[in-house]
C-alpha cells in the first residue's frame, strides 16, 4: 500500500493500521466493521488513483454506482431474471419472482427489475406472502369464477329473447 501510495502522489496509510488484519468479520464489532469499511474505501480509492491518474476520484465513483445499481454477482440470480423477463404470461412471472422475492427487500427487488420493468408494492407483497404461504416457485392456482346475472329480473328477459328466437 505504501508503494502505491508513493506512485499515486496521495498520502500514505498508517503502517500501524495496515498491521491489524481482519480475523473474521462475525466477531468485530461495530466500530472495528466501520474502521475496516473506511479503510478498504481508503485503499480502493488509492489503486483508482493508480489506475486512472488524473481521474482517479471519477473511477472510483463509477465503481461505486455500478456497486448500487443492483449489479447482481449470483448467476442463479441473474437466471431467475432472465427467466423472468422473458416469461409470457404473468403467471409465470409470479412464479419465477416468488423463487427470490424473500431474499431481499422491495428497495432491492425494485432496483433489480428497474432496467425493464417496475413492480409495484402490491405486487411484491403478493409475490411474498404467496411465497410464504404455499412455497417459493409454487404455480398460482387460479380460482374460475362464472359470470352469474346480477339479480334475478333478467331471466325473464332471457327467456323472453330465447323464445324469440
Amino acid at each position: 500500500m505504501a508503494n502505491l501510495a508513493d506512485v499515486s502522489g496521495k498520502q500514505r496509510i498508517d503502517q500501524l493500521q495496515l498491521l491489524y488484519h481482519l480475523e473474521s468479520w462475525d466477531q468485530c464489532s461495530d466500530v472495528e466493521k466501520e474502521a475496516f469499511v473506511h479503510k478498504a474505501k481508503e485503499a480502493c480509492q488509492l489503486v483508482c488513483d493508480v489506475k486512472a491518474p488524473h481521474d482517479g476520484e471519477v473511477l472510483f465513483q463509477a465503481v461505486q454506482q455500478k456497486k448500487n445499481l443492483g449489479a447482481t454477482t449470483d448467476a442463479g440470480l441473474d437466471a431467475l431474471v432472465a427467466a423472468y423477463r422473458k416469461a409470457p404470461s404473468k403467471i409465470l412471472k409470479t412464479q419465477f419472482l416468488s423463487i427470490y422475492a424473500n431474499r431481499f427487500t422491495v428497495k432491492e427487488l425494485n432496483a433489480i427489475h428497474r432496467p425493464f420493468e417496475n413492480l409495484s408494492d402490491r405486487q411484491i407483497k403478493k409475490v411474498g406472502a404467496h411465497s410464504s404461504s404455499e412455497g417459493p416457485g409454487i404455480p398460482i392456482t387460479k380460482i374460475p369464477q362464472h359470470l352469474a346475472p346480477t339479480s334475478i329480473r333478467m331471466w325473464p328477459l332471457e327467456a323472453e329473447y330465447l323464445n324469440l328466437l
